[in-house]
């Protein structure tokens, strides 16, 4: 008896090393600064500095992995020995490249790029929206305005063009085939959690951030992040490309 429990202590140890590190609300957790692909001091601050890893348009969640097509994701973080205020506006992205916007870009909201995941929507809450107008007989016709959105996805799909969604095969909690299935991702709730969250945060304070882009990753090329807590001072730049 005593040999089978051994045996049973060390195959529980082998299985949880293979399943690596332990996961804090999605977020492989991480001891010290250098563990992020690029990190700088913040000047005037004797013991923060900033931290960050460029993902492209993947945001690792607690249930796996989503894709955010219209979005560059940063996993961002702030070491130190004393509490920070952190805020999302606090943060823009400068890319540069043939196809760059030319200004820094703010961030969005996980709520917002969760909806353009469910919706396909390339439009971005920060980003500027391109109109269209002109006539046609006696009526006047816009072409490329937002359309507000119902609540409900089958609507709003209907009305944009793209027909209803696809109804869901076999009963809820269950495969094709019938058998127990995981529920699906929610982006909204599974996003939210793996936010860098704003306010007064003890160290180390870190998430991820959302910055609208959707064109291809592969021509850009620099990407630095901007960190300018107070707009009198000059903002910390932090090169992540190349």
């Amino acid at each position: 008896m005593p040999l089978l429990i051994a045996s049973e202590t060390l195959v529980a140890a082998l299985l949880l090393a293979q399943q690596g590190p332990p996961v804090t609300d999605g977020l492989p957790p991480r001891a010290k600064a250098s563990e992020y692909q690029a990190s700088v001091a913040i000047p005037g601050s004797s013991s923060h500095t900033l931290a960050a890893d460029y993902l492209g348009h993947s945001a690792p969640t607690g249930r796996g992995v989503l894709f955010a097509p219209n979005h560059i994701v940063l996993e961002v973080a702030v070491f130190g020995t004393e509490p920070i205020v952190v805020r999302h506006a606090h943060f823009q992205l400068q890319l540069t490249g043939k196809v760059a916007p030319k200004n820094p870009i703010a961030t969005d909201p996980s709520s917002y790029v969760a909806a353009t995941m469910r919706e396909g929507s390339i439009h971005s809450a920060n980003a500027p929206n391109l109109e269209a107008t002109g006539s046609l007989g006696n009526a006047g016709v816009i072409l490329g305005r937002r359309r507000p959105s119902t609540g409900s996805p089958d609507l709003d799909s209907t009305r944009q063009g793209r027909g209803p969604a696809p109804p869901v095969v076999g009963a809820p909690g269950h495969d094709r085939s019938g058998n127990s299935a995981e529920a699906p991702i929610d982006p909204v709730e599974a996003l939210a959690k793996v936010e860098l969250e704003p306010g007064e945060r003890k160290m180390p304070a870190r998430g991820l951030l959302f910055f609208p882009y959707a064109g291809k990753l592969k021509p850009l090329r620099t990407i630095t992040l901007l960190y300018q807590p107070d707009p009198n001072k000059a903002a910390v730049a932090l090169p992540l490309l190349p």
